[in-house]
C-alpha cells in the first residue's frame, strides 16, 4: 500500500486542482483533476486496484488504460517523494 509523505503540504487552487509542495526540495507540483481524485483516493487508503477500478467508472478508459496511467503518476509521485510505499 501507499502513503502520503505527511510532510508534504497541499492547498486547493481554482478549478478543483491541489498545490503541493515537498518541503524538503522546496518544489511545487499542481495537479489536474484526474490527478486530484488519484491523490486523494490514496490519501484515503485506496488499495491500488481499487484505484485503477475507479478511474475506469469515472472517466470511460480502458483498464490497461487507467493502470498506465495510474502507475506512470504513482511512479511520479514516488520519484517526487510526495508518496512511499509503506
Amino acid at each position: 500500500m501507499y502513503q502520503i509523505n505527511p510532510k508534504v503540504l497541499k492547498t486547493p487552487v481554482e478549478d478543483g486542482k491541489i498545490l503541493l509542495l515537498e518541503p524538503k526540495t522546496g518544489m511545487y507540483y499542481e495537479l489536474d483533476e484526474t490527478s486530484c481524485h488519484i491523490f486523494q483516493l490514496l490519501s484515503q487508503g485506496e488499495t491500488s486496484e481499487s484505484i485503477v477500478q475507479k478511474l475506469v467508472e469515472n472517466y470511460d478508459v480502458s483498464n490497461h488504460q487507467a493502470e498506465e496511467d495510474y502507475q506512470l503518476f504513482l511512479q511520479q509521485l514516488i520519484e517526487k517523494n510526495i508518496v512511499f510505499e509503506g
